[in-house]
């Protein structure tokens, strides 16, 4: 439901948007198509609940405790925060393929006039910045498309992860005994049906069903062995990078650019530079998950790492324990440089929207303000 409105929802607003005066492509029906949203979300949510009410006994029964940020909290005030972080990334889900159907109709040529067109502005900053190089870069019709196309790789992931070859083999009995049932994936991992869930809730943003992976690997975790160990790091590592930096991240900046974009449009065509409420609610909506998903994996990872790395001394002479040591090592560098890459990304897309405001054509990067009046747009 989620991932089929994701493809589905551009191709509904690139094939309805009309153009405007100022060459950005309107949604005819915008209001509809946000109502539409919201009753998506809200099915959404309710799958995830009633998923969420067969793992809290277990989880309670495990762990004893509900901790928000390390510390103990009440059930329902536990259950409100992640509830809220799920709504969250929904919305970013749905305003951000919004924008991005807005988008690619307005790049396409369907707009273009005499003096305004969305892709001059863009392939003219980046003749001014230090991307220019890039293959493609220049046309913001392709970048839509493939930052877009590169979100599906989540989806991809959590199936070649989660789902086994041939379903019809694997026991979905129930079971009283302390052995783990596994079963092979797609991507040739053996894994449980708790790994399995745990993909498919982080490529569906259910995040109250990954909620207690802190509580988890304090509680549970030092019990299992090293082989599941690296798999659950190599899980958190794999998500962040995905979801945090290579969607979060980059689409971050580009919808900054987006939103600078639109206002030297409307500069240009009107004089003025009026606010684009779904534009910003989309950056808006970016913006709000961006500190606490680097707090969660990197400390996820950190424990996960130090679990392995425990496991290591004291079995010393084992052979199984020194690779997963070593294996956990060289995941951790990768997860540090992802971090390090999301801060900067980050960091760079805030400046971007303060200079947005700052500057004369609201266009920046890191050459400084970005000029303008020598192109046709502003003659």
């Amino acid at each position: 439901l989620l991932w089929g409105s994701f493809i589905s929802l551009p191709i509904l607003v690139y094939t309805t948007a009309e153009c405007s005066d100022s060459g950005l492509a309107d949604a005819p029906y915008e209001t509809y198509t946000m109502i539409g949203i919201a009753c998506v979300i809200f099915a959404v949510m309710g799958i995830e609940v009633a998923c969420l009410r067969f793992l809290v006994a277990p989880q309670y029964n495990s762990y004893g405790q509900f901790k928000l940020m390390g510390r103990r909290c009440g059930f329902h005030t536990w259950l409100a925060v992640a509830i809220l972080n799920s709504v969250i990334g929904h919305l970013d889900i749905f305003t951000t393929t919004f924008v991005f159907g807005r988008v690619a109709r307005s790049a396409s040529g369907a707009c273009r006039t005499d003096r305004l067109n969305i892709d001059d502005i863009w392939r003219l900053s980046v003749q001014q910045s230090s991307l220019w190089w890039i293959p493609g870069f220049g046309s913001l019709e392709v970048i839509a498309l493939a930052c877009w196309a590169f979100m599906l790789l989540q989806a991809l992931w959590a199936l070649a992860h989660a789902l086994p070859p041939r379903p019809w083999a694997v026991d979905y009995g129930i079971r009283r005994s302390d052995e783990i049932y596994k079963f092979t994936t797609i991507s040739c991992q053996s894994v449980s049906f708790r790994t399995a869930m745990k993909h498919l809730a982080d490529a569906n943003r259910m995040l109250s069903v990954t909620f207690n992976d802190l509580t988890n690997i304090s509680e549970t975790m030092p019990k299992w062995k090293s082989d599941a160990q690296i798999l659950e790091l190599k899980r958190v590592v794999v998500k962040f990078c995905l979801r945090q930096v290579f969607e979060g991240a980059v689409l971050l900046n580009l919808q900054v650019s987006l939103w600078s974009i639109t206002r030297a449009l409307a500069q240009s065509a009107l004089g003025a530079s009026p606010i684009d409420k779904t534009m910003l609610a989309s950056v808006g909506f970016s913006f709000l998950p961006a500190a606490y998903p680097l707090y969660s994996e990197t400390v996820k990872a950190y424990r996960i790492w130090a679990l392995i790395a425990k496991g290591e001394h004291s079995d010393e002479g084992s052979e199984e324990a020194s690779w997963a040591a070593r294996r956990a090592s060289f995941i951790g560098i990768f997860h540090v440089i992802m971090a390090l890459s999301y801060i900067g990304l980050c960091a760079y897309a805030a400046v971007k929207l303060v200079k947005s405001f700052m500057c004369p054509t609201s266009m920046w990067n890191v050459t400084g303000c970005v000029e303008l009046s020598t192109s046709i747009l502003f003659k």
